[in-house]
């Protein structure tokens, strides 16, 4: 056979080799893209992550302004008390911080009582399969306040001091209102007669402004 036909026919027989082996790996180690890691773009992974909160009803900036009853007890003596509120919230972990101002009015006997009081309370969302509703809707809080008590009747004036701490939830049905049940436990400080605690409830409605989405 001629040189220049030999040389073409070893090339031939070579590239016929390196086929066969090449066919031969490919099968035994076939290609599968699900075991390459997915690429996840930048924005879509900050939005998955953000999905934890975007059900929250109530958001980080929310003001609130509502008004309610509640039913003290002190001694056995029970009376009722007129109130409003309004609460500021900031975020904190998971949860919520709030700002609180409370109002009161009641009436006890022949005294007149007003009440003046500065709190904290910290809430988180509570979503329990089969019994809350939807994500986001149900915010149990506890809280701290304290500030100063004015009884007047006649002929006498009586300044008393406050310490309440409290246990409640706030059931929002969309963004914009809320339902608030509480109990709570004053200490009042002060008092001409001695120093005293008392139990109680609050059941109150309130209305959320500012309330981001």
């Amino acid at each position: 056979m001629p040189p220049g036909r030999r040389t073409r026919a070893l090339a031939l027989a070579g590239a016929l080799v390196f086929a066969g082996a090449a066919a031969r790996l490919a099968s035994a180690h076939p290609h599968d893209a699900s075991d390459e890691p997915a690429l996840v773009p930048a924005d879509s992974a900050a939005a998955e992550a953000d999905t934890t909160r975007r059900s929250d009803k109530l958001r980080p900036g929310a003001w609130e302004f509502g008004g309610g009853g509640s039913i003290s007890n002190s001694s056995g003596f029970t009376y009722g008390i007129f109130e409003l509120r309004g609460a500021k919230f900031a975020r904190a972990g998971r949860g919520l911080v709030g700002f609180e101002t409370l109002l009161g009015y009641s009436r006890v006997s022949d005294s007149s009582v007003g009440d003046a009081q500065l709190g904290i309370t910290l809430q988180r969302p509570l979503f329990i399969e089969g019994l809350t509703r939807e994500r986001g809707a149900v915010w149990p809080y506890v809280g701290l306040a304290s500030g100063v008590s004015q009884s007047w009747e006649p002929g006498h004036e009586d300044t008393r001091f406050p310490v309440t701490g409290a246990l409640g939830v706030r059931m929002m049905s969309g963004r914009s209102s809320a339902v608030r049940v509480e109990a709570r436990i004053t200490r009042m400080l002060g008092v001409e007669t001695g120093d005293y605690t008392q139990s109680g409830y609050f059941v109150g409605y309130s209305w959320v402004f500012n309330n981001p989405r």
